[in-house]
C-alpha cells in the first residue's frame, strides 16, 4: 500500500509541474499525464529538458501502478476467502483434543465419538490411520506439529475440556502438554485436563510428580500388568489403573484341602495387597456381593478380589492344594538294579 501510495504521489507532482512549470494548463495537464502513465508516452524532442524529465517519471511510474495495483486487489481478496470469520481459540468449544491418530489415538477417536463428546484431532500425517476414520465421522482433523502454539490455536485448546497426546513419541507428547498448558495460563481458565501416553515409566511419574500434569500413563507399566495377568491364566478377569498402581480383578478358586479351606472369608484379605470383593458359592453360579467375613470357605468356593499382582500371587498360593513332597523313605523311585 504504501508503493501504490509513492507511485500515486510521483503521477499527481509530476501533472502539477506541467501544469505550472511546463504552463500546460490543468487540462493539458491532466491530458498528458493520463497517456504518459498508461504507457502511451510519446517522445517529443522539442520538449525542454525539465518537461522531458517529468514525461520519463510519470510513464514509469504508471508502468510500475499497474501491477502493483494488481498484486494488492489478489491479495485482499486471498485473504478475505481464506480468513476464519472466527479467531482461531474460538473455532471449537468444550470439546476434547487428541493429538495423534495412531492405532491409540484412532481407538479414543472412536470411543469419544460413541459416548457423544466432540473432539478434534491434531496429526502431521496426512495418511495417518486415524484420519480416513475421522473423517468418517466428521471430526474435525488439524494438521501440524503439535508442540507448535499456532497449531494448538487452531484446535481451539484454550477452550477444551482435555487434552490427549496420544503420540509415539515421548517427547513430543510431553512438549505439547507444555504448550497446552502454556495457552492455558494465557486465559482465566485453569481446568484443562492433560492426559498424556509415556513409555518410560520413570519419566511418566516425574511428569506428573513435578509438572503437574493431571494423568500420565506409561505404556509399559500398563502393557506389564496385562502379560502378567496373561501368565495367570484364565484367573483374571480383568485389570484396571488407579493412580500409579495397576490393580487385577481376579476369580480365585478355593481347593480342597488348602490353607484357605475351612477359614473365614476375611482371611484371605490382606491389607493394601488383596481384598475380597464377591464370592461365587461352590453350590450355585450366582454371586454373593455382601459376604459375611466371618463365613467360612468351603472346597470350590470361587473368591473374587481385588489385587496386587504380588498380593494375588500370594492368595493363589494360599488357595491351592498343597503339592505332595514324594516318598518318605527319600527314595525317588522303586527301580532296583540287579
Amino acid at each position: 500500500m504504501r508503493l501504490v501510495l509513492t507511485l500515486v504521489g510521483l503521477i499527481v507532482l509530476g501533472m502539477a509541474l506541467m501544469a505550472t512549470v511546463g504552463h500546460a494548463g490543468l487540462g493539458g495537464a491532466l491530458y498528458q499525464t493520463l497517456l504518459d502513465a498508461a504507457g502511451d508516452a510519446v517522445p517529443n524532442p522539442t520538449l525542454d529538458p525539465f518537461g522531458k524529465v517529468v514525461q520519463v517519471t510519470i510513464t514509469l511510474s504508471g508502468l510500475a501502478l499497474i501491477p502493483v495495483i494488481t498484486a494488492v486487489v489478489v491479495d485482499g481478496l486471498v485473504r478475505a476467502r481464506l480468513t476464519d470469520p472466527k479467531p482461531e481459540q474460538d473455532r471449537f468449544g468444550d470439546h476434547v483434543v487428541v493429538v495423534g491418530l495412531g492405532n491409540v489415538g484412532t481407538r479414543v477417536v472412536g470411543q469419544l465419538h460413541d459416548l457423544g463428546i466432540s473432539v478434534v484431532c491434531v496429526e502431521t500425517d496426512e495418511n495417518a490411520r486415524g484420519v480416513q476414520l475421522a473423517r468418517r465421522l466428521g471430526v474435525p482433523v488439524v494438521f501440524g506439529d503439535a508442540t507448535r502454539d499456532d497449531t494448538l490455536r487452531s484446535a481451539s485448546v484454550a477452550n477444551a475440556r482435555a487434552l490427549l497426546l496420544l503420540t509415539s513419541s515421548d517427547v513430543v507428547n510431553l512438549e505439547a502438554a507444555l504448550q497446552g498448558r502454556a495457552l492455558e495460563r494465557k486465559t482465566p481458565r485453569d481446568d484443562l485436563r492433560v492426559v498424556l501416553r509415556l513409555f518410560d515409566d520413570d519419566l511418566a511419574e516425574r511428569v506428573e510428580r513435578s509438572l503437574g500434569i493431571a494423568i500420565s500413563r506409561s505404556v509399559s507399566r500398563l502393557a506389564a500388568s496385562a502379560f502378567a495377568a496373561a501368565m495367570m491364566e484364565r484367573q483374571v478377569i480383568g485389570t484396571m489403573s488407579i493412580g500409579r498402581a495397576v490393580l487385577m480383578i481376579a476369580e480365585v478358586p478355593v481347593s480342597a484341602s488348602s490353607p484357605l479351606t475351612g477359614r473365614p472369608i476375611g482371611a484371605a484379605n490382606e491389607p493394601g495387597q488383596a481384598r475380597v470383593i464377591a464370592l461365587r458359592h461352590h453350590d450355585g453360579n450366582d454371586l454373593d456381593w455382601a459376604p459375611a467375613s466371618t463365613d467360612p470357605l468351603r472346597p470350590l468356593d470361587r473368591l473374587i478380589v481385588v489385587a496386587t499382582q504380588a498380593g494375588l500371587g500370594r492368595l493363589l498360593a494360599r488357595s491351592m492344594a498343597p503339592v505332595p513332597s514324594g516318598n518318605g523313605d527319600g527314595r525317588r523311585g522303586s527301580d532296583t538294579h540287579q
